[in-house]
C-alpha cells in the first residue's frame, strides 16, 4: 500500500507511544510459519506480515535498522496505526459500494492497460542482450576500464532496445489490426472523433490530455503514445503476464482514497472554506524569524561573567569559543552555530534572544548544559505568509483537523482489536 498518497492518512488517533512500547516484544514473538496478528478492525487482520511490508516500501527502510530500538519502536508503532487507519477507510469504501461506482470501474481500467503496458516494455526489454562479438570489442577497445565499459554496453542496449520497440510496435499494430488517422486532428474533431481504433479498441479525441488544433505535434505525439500503450497492454494479456498483486493492492488503496475524496468534497465544498480557515488559523501562515547564533558554554556561572566581561572589553567571542566552550560543536565551529529558527532553542536561550540586537552579548543564561553566553550575528526577519502561497498547506491542515474524529467515527462502525501481547485497548490511553 502507498502510505504516502494521502498523508492525512497518517493521523495517529487513540494511541501513539502505547501501541509501540509494546509492538517490539510482539513482533519478536511472532511465529515463523504464520505472521502474528497485531490488529483486526472489523473482521479483517492486520499482521507483522502486512506491517514490515508497509515499512520495506516506505521512505524511511534504508534507515529503520540504524536507529536506536526506541525509535524504530515508534516508528512501527506509527505504521500500525496507519495501517488500522487505512482500514477502516476500505471498510467504509465497501460498505458505501465505492467499488461498483463507473468511477472506481474506469481507473482500475486505465491502471491495468498502464500496468500490463509497462510489464510488456520490460519483458521486452529483457529481450536485449550484448553480443558476444560486441562485447569483446568494447573490453578490447576499452582496456579494463570498468565503469567505461558499463557505459558502453548501456548506450549498446540503449540503442537495440529503441530499434527492437518500433519494430514490436509495428508489429503489433498490424497484428491487431490498428488504423491511425492523424488526419483528422486538423478537421475540427469533435470529443467523439475516432482518431485510432483497432482489434477490441478505438482512441477518441476527448482521450488527448491535452493539445488543441493550434497544437498538432502535442497532440500527434499523445496519438501515438496512446496507440503505443495500447497494444503493448493487448500484447502484455496475451502473454499473460502477472498483474494480480499490483492490482489489488492499486484497488485496496483506490477505494480508501475514493473515500478520502468523497470527505474533502463535503468539508471543502468551495475556496472560500479554505480562506475562512486560514483566517481563523493565520499561524499556518507564519514564517519564523531566523537567526545566525553564536554561542559559548561553560560550566560555571563564574566563568562565564568573566568572559563576558572579557567580550565587552574587545576580546574576540569567536576565539574564546574555541579555547573554552564545553559544546563539542560550538568549540569545534568557534560558537558558531549556524542559522536557526525562533522558537527551536531551549526556553532560556529564546527567551534571552528575544531582547538582544545583533551583535549585542547576551547576560549568563543557566539550562541544564551549563552557562551560556549567545549573540545574534545576523537575522532574517519573520512573516506572515499570504492564503494564495499556502493554500496547499492550509489544505492538509483542514483535513487533518477533520480526519481525526471521522476515523474515529469509523472506528465505531468497525470496531478495532489489538491482539499484540500486552495489547493496550482505545480506552488505556489519551486520544491525540
Amino acid at each position: 500500500m502507498d502510505m504516502n498518497a494521502a498523508p492525512f492518512l497518517r493521523v495517529s488517533r487513540v494511541f501513539g507511544l502505547a501501541v509501540t512500547l509494546v509492538l517490539i516484544a510482539s513482533l519478536q514473538a511472532q511465529a515463523v510459519s504464520a505472521p502474528q496478528v497485531l490488529a483486526r478492525v472489523g473482521d479483517a487482520e492486520i499482521t507483522a506480515l502486512d506491517l514490515e511490508q508497509a515499512l520495506m516500501s516506505s521512505p524511511i527502510a534504508d534507515q529503520l535498522l540504524t536507529l536506536d530500538p526506541k525509535e524504530q519502536a515508534r516508528i512501527r508503532g506509527d505504521m500500525l496505526v496507519r495501517l488500522v487507519d487505512f482500514q477502516l477507510l476500505y471498510q467504509e469504501a465497501l460498505a458505501l459500494g465505492l467499488d461498483k461506482t463507473p468511477q472506481f470501474q474506469r481507473e482500475m481500467t486505465n491502471f491495468r492497460t498502464g500496468l500490463l503496458a509497462q510489464k510488456y516494455e520490460l519483458k521486452l526489454r529483457d529481450e536485449v542482450q550484448v553480443p558476444e562479438k560486441v562485447d569483446a570489442r568494447i573490453r578490447e577497445q576499452l582496456k579494463g576500464d570498468g565503469d567505461a565499459i558499463e557505459a558502453a554496453r548501456s548506450a549498446y542496449v540503449a540503442r537495440a532496445y529503441k530499434a527492437l520497440k518500433a519494430k514490436r510496435v509495428e508489429e503489433l499494430k498490424e497484428r491487431y489490426g490498428v488504423k491511425v488517422y492523424p488526419e483528422r486532428l486538423e478537421q475540427d474533431p469533435k470529443p467523439d472523433t475516432v482518431l485510432a481504433e483497432g482489434d477490441k479498441f478505438r482512441i477518441y479525441y476527448r482521450d488527448l490530455v491535452f493539445g488543441s488544433p493550434e497544437r498538432p505535434m502535442e497532440m500527434y505525439d499523445q496519438l501515438d503514445g496512446l496507440v503505443e500503450l495500447l497494444v503493448f497492454a493487448r500484447a502484455g494479456l496475451e502473454a499473460k503476464l502477472d498483474i494480480a498483486d499490483q492490482m489489488e493492492e492499486f484497488r485496496r488503496d483506490l477505494l480508501a482514497r475514493m473515500v478520502v475524496d468523497r470527505k474533502k468534497r463535503e468539508w471543502i465544498p468551495d475556496r472560500k472554506t479554505l480562506v475562512a480557515y486560514f483566517q481563523a488559523h493565520p499561524e499556518l501562515g507564519r514564517v519564523a524569524e531566523k537567526r545566525e547564533i553564536a554561542q559559548i558554554v561553560v560550566a560555571t556561572r563564574e566563568l562565564a561573567e568573566e568572559l563576558r566581561k572579557r567580550i565587552l572589553q574587545g576580546e574576540s567571542f569567536y576565539k574564546l569559543a574555541k579555547e573554552y566552550s564545553i559544546d563539542p560543536y560550538g568549540r569545534k565551529h568557534a560558537g558558531q552555530m549556524g542559522w536557526l529558527p525562533e522558537g527551536s532553542g531551549m526556553p532560556q536561550i529564546e527567551s534571552a534572544l528575544k531582547g538582544l540586537k545583533d551583535g549585542q552579548v547576551s547576560q549568563v543564561i543557566q539550562t541544564p548544559k551549563g552557562f551560556h553566553l549567545v549573540m545574534i550575528e545576523r537575522r532574517i526577519p519573520g512573516r506572515q505568509q499570504t492564503f494564495g502561497e499556502i493554500e496547499d498547506r492550509v489544505e492538509r491542515a483542514l483535513m487533518q483537523e477533520k480526519m481525526a474524529p471521522y476515523l474515529q467515527e469509523l472506528a465505531k462502525r468497525y470496531p478495532i482489536q489489538w491482539t499484540m501481547e500486552d495489547h493496550v485497548e482505545p480506552s488505556d490511553v489519551q486520544a491525540h
